[in-house]
């Protein structure tokens, strides 16, 4: 099958939300995992915020006119790096989020943007931050940078929700690296994964290493559903650009820089 498109829900999950069998044919299990992909993109672009986590590496530009705090140009769910406009690193015990997108710096240097603040994290946007990852398992062998094939304990135990432990679609995190599951093996209770996924690099993993499951917000990954649901509903793809998103998603927009 195609990759899955980066999706805040699983094919599973959108599949019993519209009460379809599981193994519906190829060609719509395709149609379905479009509809998931743009119901994504349109709440991304409705609240201005990556609802998926992104690693990157942002430049930030200071104005002369307040040198005191730092806007980020995105939300930040954890900060690796700091460096200044001449490259020196700033110890990140030096620097406070003090609200949604604002850097402090506790040691009472401004910051020197004339030739950008490089500001290197995990970009993306969670209520709970620290509810954002789930451990499910762990890894039952080492995993080198190469590998597809992730072994775990039990790939396919029932959940609190009723659905499948590792699913097709789910964005998982082993240490810091995170990959797509392309495919679940439940009878060998092996994963195959996209590695490198959002732009983090493949690393080698030890035996041992916990396997978690990123959770988007509940009613925004419901939102997802809905919104997937009526794209996939309507006979010309044209027309998603067009799809209801709610007066509720307004709480969810980001209003700083």
């Amino acid at each position: 099958m195609l990759n899955p498109p980066a999706s805040l829900a699983t094919l599973a999950a959108f599949q019993r939300f519209l009460g379809l069998p599981n193994d519906s044919p190829s060609d719509e299990a395709v149609r379905q995992w479009a509809a998931l992909g743009a119901a994504s993109a349109l709440l991304e672009l409705a609240t201005r915020r990556r609802l998926l986590p992104l690693r990157a590496r942002l430049a930030h530009r200071v104005p002369r006119s307040d040198r005191s705090e730092l806007l980020l140009r995105a939300d930040l769910l954890e900060l690796y790096s700091l460096s200044d406009g001449d490259g020196q690193l700033i110890p990140l015990g030096s620097v406070v989020m003090i609200c949604e997108g604002v850097l402090h710096r506790l040691d009472g240097v401004f910051w020197d943007g004339d030739s950008g603040v490089q500001v290197d994290g995990l970009w993306g946007w969670h209520p709970l931050p620290e509810q954002a990852w789930q451990i499910r398992d762990s890894l039952q062998a080492s995993l080198s940078a190469g590998a597809e094939l992730a072994q775990v304990a039990d790939a396919d135990a029932p959940q609190a929700d009723g659905l499948a432990r590792f699913q097709v679609g789910q964005l998982l995190r082993l240490d810091d690296e995170l990959a797509w599951v392309l495919a679940v093996d439940a009878t060998q209770n092996r994963l195959r994964l996209l590695r490198s996924a959002r732009g983090t690099t493949a690393q080698a993993h030890a035996s041992g290493a916990p396997l978690a499951v990123y959770q988007p917000p509940a009613d925004l990954h419901l939102a997802c559903l809905r919104l997937a649901a009526w794209c996939y509903r309507q006979p010309d793809q044209s027309a998603w650009e067009a799809a209801p998103l709610g007066d509720d998603l307004v709480r969810y927009v980001r209003l700083s820089v």
